[in-house]
């Protein structure tokens, strides 16, 4: 089964995706996989308020 979702608001989306997968699991489906496209313009790599957090590089190696 392949599900395709976006998560530009991933607040909203990320737990009824959760709920997706559990169902399709329910229903007999032995492989999942998530397309999602990558906004690199949803990263932010600065804080421009206190308090908030930055998105810290992914180190492979």
């Amino acid at each position: 089964m392949v599900v395709q979702c976006t998560l530009n608001d991933p607040d909203t989306k990320l737990l009824r995706l959760f709920f997706l997968v559990e169902n399709l699991r329910e229903m007999g489906a032995r492989r999942i996989g998530l397309v999602e496209p990558y906004l690199a313009y949803m990263r932010q790599d600065a804080r421009f308020s206190p308090g908030e957090a930055a998105k810290l590089p992914l180190m492979v190696g």
